[in-house]
């Protein structure tokens, strides 16, 4: 057997290297966390670009709309049957967008661009996002040749050009639709592209429209982009979207295009069902991580407040600052403060009237009989105070978003210093509690002085416990004041926690009213249209009929009288 030397190992091994074509990649993958009504939150997508198609281990796409610090919010192309918890999530480094070619022309597709009308797969040679800028209105070019829709009232009384756009409105069944299909049937050998979207019809509707198309010889030159009632509202939101990249497929091709879109009140139905559902997921995913972060960090406050238990159950006459109740000082001259957490922005129900309601009532309360001094957390509440002529602390800004040990710490310095240097005698803290999914109810929590009957029984002892040996170093005032601002600040965390997490659910509701809400305004605004239509065209009638009958009349006594 002939050896082979080291040299030509080398020298193949340079080879394979040099002719070897890397098609692998490395494909970011995640992990589905929450999923509702077309939206999903994922997790362990780091570097996922807005607009981006990401692509469920089922098939089903999807379309990067939100994206946060450690996960991102998409909407789904599809139905989410099938997609749950711990579902992966694979990136594709595209962009949204839709395949374009030639033999699109005479095919009916989706918003995605996948044929549905059963003649097989369309042939593509680009691809096309459905989100780029437009051209600037200097580089286009003016309008000068005239679109005829073969109308000839329109044609003569509101003459379209090229590259122009018109809307067509009118009542329900007057013909609007008729109008663009006759539209399009009119530019057969005109050299026209043309581009009918369905945007939320029904399916017969729109099978229609492809019937009266084919009898009149117009599917030769026509696409149909059909995004139905039962497509869910994210195929609906981006179909028109997909019509136009279409049409600007064949526009850069040196083609003329018509393009109509029907309608675009039910593309606003979709976005709005888009925005609210964004919106509570959202809300959901903020609530559910700021829950999390405080269970984290419970553990640690209770331990706190053990030992600040232990040590006044074991020694129940110690003294303390922070159990100063300030006695000796008359009632008109303390000052009480009270910390009022509200939220940012609204969209919350009556989350943040009920906390400023309680926040008034309080104040009047504390000015009875002394004075109060207010810190309020959330741009809501200060707007609030400062439209009404409340002075309110002036250095104390912070916000209401994504709670944290570090902003419950300085707020909790701040009141703390205060109260050790006699400016406050009382603090309260002023929340939202959320009692349950459905319940929030505003809360008053009093945090200095503590009370320190909240960590003993009758009688300073409780009987039934083991009085366990005690050492504290290097005393029991020492240890007491190194533990209880912490021990403050844990109610502070828990007070922010709980106000963000009840706006948050507040939120939520409210988003889920809209939808609500607004399906039934638009039923009940249907109904009052329909009647008063109704009525117009039956008095309309009548007219005409009262007309033909006076007109009758008046040609009879009118042959009377000749006779006569």
């Amino acid at each position: 057997m002939s050896s082979i030397s080291s040299g030509e190992i080398i020298s193949i091994l340079k080879s394979e290297i040099e002719n070897y074509d890397f098609d692998a990649r490395d494909k970011e993958v995640g992990t589905v966390i929450w999923v509702g009504d077309g939206i999903v939150t994922i997790y362990g997508i780091d570097n996922a670009m807005y607009g981006e198609i990401v692509v469920f281990e089922n098939g089903v796409k999807g379309m990067v709309q939100d994206i946060r610090k450690t996960e991102i919010g998409c909407i789904l192309f599809g139905r989410e049957t099938g997609i749950k918890e711990g579902t992966k999530v694979t990136r594709t480094g595209k962009r949204a967008g839709i395949p374009v070619s030639d033999k699109y022309l005479g095919r009916i597709v989706d918003a995605l661009g996948a044929p549905i009308d059963g003649k097989g797969k369309i042939e593509t040679t680009d691809y096309r996002p459905i989100e780029q800028e437009a051209p600037g209105i200097i580089d286009r070019k003016s309008v000068s040749e005239p679109m005829e829709t073969g109308i000839l009232s329109i044609d003569s009384m509101f003459p379209i050009g090229r590259g122009q756009r018109e809307l067509i409105i009118g009542d329900r069944q007057t013909g609007k639709t008729s109008i663009a299909t006759d539209t399009i049937i009119n530019q057969k050998g005109k050299d026209v592209i043309c581009v009918y979207v369905a945007i939320g019809q029904k399916a017969s509707t729109v099978a229609k429209i492809v019937s009266i198309l084919e009898k009149n010889d117009a599917m030769d030159y026509t696409i149909i982009v059909a995004s139905t009632a039962s497509d869910p509202a994210p195929l609906q939101y981006i179909a028109p979207y997909s019509g136009t990249s279409i049409a600007e497929h064949f526009m850069h091709s040196g083609k003329d295009v018509l393009i109509v879109y029907d309608d675009l009140s039910k593309h606003a139905v979709a976005y709005r069902t888009l925005i609210t559902n964004a919106m509570y997921m959202i809300s959901s995913t903020k609530l559910r991580k700021a829950k999390k972060n405080l269970e984290e960090t419970e553990p640690y406050f209770y331990t706190l407040q053990t030992m600040v238990s232990r040590i006044v159950r074991h020694l129940p006459e110690i003294d303390n600052k922070y159990f100063d109740e300030r006695k000796d000082k008359p009632a008109g001259e303390k000052t009480t403060g009270l910390i009022v957490v509200t939220a940012d922005k609204g969209l919350a129900g009556a989350y943040n009237h009920n906390v400023l309601k309680m926040a008034e009532e309080q104040m009047q309360k504390a000015g009875q009989t002394g004075s109060y001094k207010l810190f309020v957390v959330g741009e809501l509440g200060r707007q609030y105070f400062g439209h009404r002529g409340i002075k309110v602390a002036e250095q104390f800004h912070y916000t209401a978003q994504n709670p944290t040990l570090h902003r419950a710490r300085i707020i909790t310095e701040t009141i703390l210093e205060q109260f050790e240097e006699e400016q406050l005698d009382e603090v309260y803290i002023i929340y939202t509690n959320m009692v349950n999914s459905v319940t929030t109810e505003p809360q008053m929590l009093r945090l200095l002085p503590i009370i320190k009957e909240r960590f003993i029984t009758k009688d300073g002892q409780d009987l039934s416990m083991y009085q366990e040996p005690l050492v504290m170093t290097p005393s029991p005032k020492a240890v007491l004041d190194n533990i209880v601002p912490d021990f403050v600040m844990g109610y502070v965390y828990g007070a922010l926690v709980e106000s963000f997490c009840s706006e948050q659910n507040a939120r939520m509701m409210a988003m889920e009213a809209a939808n609500k809400n607004a399906s039934a305004m638009i039923h009940d605004l249907s109904i009052q249209y329909n009647r008063v239509r109704q009525a117009m065209i039956t008095q309309e009638i009548t007219e005409v009929i009262a007309g033909a009958k006076a007109q009758k009349k008046k040609k009879k006594a009118r042959k009377e009288v000749l006779s006569n």
